[in-house]
């Protein structure tokens, strides 16, 4: 699931072998250097490097996908409002949106088509996407589908309501910007630092990595890099 919500087009398993073929090469790279201290840290930042980058991507698809939820639920209404029926106006919204939220839908649909129930089908879209907004999109279309009512209404409605919370949370953005990257500023100075003077002078930095003592700075260094970077971040962190 967590490949399918960053769009990353491979298997598990070939995903994990790339991986692992990356860790190992950089590790490798890394105690031809700095011996076993060198390893760690090479094989420790190739597995962390690869979480960021699927992180990244994930968050950078799930705002395509809220980006594109308005214009989804004006097609949709639209639809609805010129006589189709709910799939058929999925399905146009579909073809007209485009990706990342197009090939969800035609899951979706596909799906559907394949016999699964449209609540069940809703449901593993919920989870794949896991979008708050997307969410209370499916809880309105299930709703209705029980109780009835006039859907390209509520869709219009839910649809000024997204409209509004992408605009405050540009806001909030805007006013936590300088804080974050404060906190980036922060957090990369010490490791810069240190690479420019391992360049400048080798020797100078040497003890960090080939004696007790300077394991142990090294360490508690890493430590108090990573919790501080961590409150920054939490600091900097307002839901919208």
């Amino acid at each position: 699931p967590a490949l399918i919500r960053a769009g990353i087009a491979a298997r598990p398993r070939e995903f994990l072998i790339n991986v692992a073929i990356l860790s190992v090469t950089l590790a490798l790279g890394a105690s031809a250097f700095y011996g076993v201290l060198g390893f760690l840290g090479g094989l420790l930042l190739a597995l962390v490097g690869t979480w960021w980058h699927v992180r990244s991507k994930t968050k950078k698809r799930l705002g395509k996908i809220n980006d594109q939820l308005v214009d989804l639920l004006q097609v949709v209404a639209g639809g609805l409002t010129a006589g189709q029926s709910f799939l058929q106006a999925v399905a146009a919204a579909a073809r007209e949106i485009g990706e990342p939220i197009g090939s969800e839908l035609k899951l979706l649909l596909s799906e559907v088509e394949l016999g699964a129930t449209m609540e069940g089908a809703f449901e593993r879209l919920r989870d794949r996407v896991r979008d708050d907004d997307l969410s209370l999109v499916i809880d309105a279309v299930l709703i209705q589908r029980r109780v009835g009512g006039n859907l390209a209404e509520v869709l219009t409605n839910i649809s000024w309501t997204i409209r509004e919370r992408i605009r405050i949370r540009g806001e909030v953005a805007a006013l936590t910007g300088q804080a974050k990257m404060s906190g980036w500023m922060l957090g990369g100075l010490p490791v810069a630092l240190g690479l420019i003077l391992s360049y400048i002078n080798p020797t100078y930095m040497q003890p960090l990595f080939t004696t007790p003592l300077g394991h142990i700075l090294l360490a508690g260094g890493l430590t108090s890099e990573v919790l501080g970077f961590i409150v920054m971040r939490k600091i900097a962190s307002v839901e919208a």
